[in-house]
């Protein structure tokens, strides 16, 4: 029902520092850097109408487009600016802290997040470890949301029964965006432990969890000239992991490494890249919090590769989930 034309344009500049320095027995190894990006999106979209009908093939539901190109355009520029300091005061502990501005080129925001991990060594030799971190991150706001309102509007007929007669006056759908978006954020925190038994098995075990706020989320909601597709920054997601591993290795011959994965990841169903993405969908829905398109709550992953002569390697994959 759509045909579209993209082009979109990027230029992006990076620089980084990085050095060491010792003072009183404390290793310090610092990190500081910019990345500035230029984002240029041109586009036009033309839409037909869309006629839902249902097992019956009587008509339910037409929406119809003006049958005009519209035309989008956006150009945003994002800034990062960020330091990090790991310090280091023996040999079996260390702590990373750090920090980062960004600049949100469509929404023209500013946000800071702080970040902070670490890593202590149970044991001397280096046999078990034991890591944790936690951290803010934004992400960056895609341009398609800058040109929202800039595609085309429809009207919305729903009919009875017989396909024919309609329930009403025909609903005129237009694309709003609310003025207070805020740019999409998470946080996330992580701990691990790995052991090596010996040479050739070692194991490892972690958890992971993330939350998502200030998603972009499309609802439908009420106006005083007909209903408006809207454009909110109300969209949440929460992702939960446990993972369990056993690595084998015997030198060059042979490397095997068995994960199992239990997880679960919930989140809005109607956010903006599903709908609005290279692709567009004719019909949004009721929002729900729900599974995501990405759960799998059980997944055994299984690598290997081995060299039985030595011109010869074979490697494999084993992948099952639910």
């Amino acid at each position: 029902f759509n045909r579209q034309h993209r082009e979109a344009s990027t230029l992006q500049f990076i620089e980084s520092i990085s050095g060491a320095s010792r003072s009183r027995g404390v290793l310090n190894l610092y990190k500081a850097g910019i990345d500035l990006l230029y984002n240029r999106f041109e586009g036009a979209s033309t839409s037909r109408p869309v006629l839902i009908r249902r097992s019956n093939g009587t008509l339910a539901r037409r929406l119809d487009f003006p049958g005009v190109q519209t035309q989008q355009f956006d150009s945003s520029t994002d800034l990062a600016i960020y330091a990090q300091d790991r310090v280091q005061p023996g040999e079996r502990w260390y702590a990373e802290l750090g920090a980062r501005l960004d600049r949100d080129g469509v929404l023209r925001r500013y946000n800071v997040t702080p970040r902070i991990g670490s890593a202590y060594l149970l044991r001397a030799d280096g046999s078990s470890t034991l890591r944790g971190g936690y951290g803010l991150f934004f992400e960056r706001t895609p341009s398609v949301a800058g040109v929202f309102t800039e595609y085309e509007s429809f009207l919305d007929t729903r009919y009875a029964a017989d396909g024919v007669t309609p329930l009403g006056a025909p609903v005129s759908v237009a694309h709003a965006v609310d003025p207070r978006l805020r740019t999409a954020r998470s946080s996330a925190w992580d701990l691990g432990f790995d052991h090596k038994f010996s040479p050739v098995w070692s194991i490892h075990g972690g958890v992971i969890g993330r939350s998502g706020r200030n998603e972009l989320l499309l609802k439908t909601t009420a106006m005083p000239a007909g209903t408006a597709l809207r454009l909110e920054s109300s969209g949440r997601s929460s992702y939960r992991e446990a993972e369990a591993s056993v690595h084998y290795t015997h030198g060059q011959r042979v490397d095997l490494n068995v994960s199992y994965v239990r997880s679960f990841a919930r989140s809005n169903l109607n956010a903006l890249t599903t709908f609005y993405d290279n692709v567009l969908a004719p019909v949004v829905g009721e929002d729900q919090y729900a599974p995501a398109n990405s759960d799998v709550p059980h997944r055994l992953l299984a690598r290997w590769r081995t060299t039985p002569l030595q011109n010869w390697l074979f490697v494999g994959t084993l992948d099952w989930r639910t």
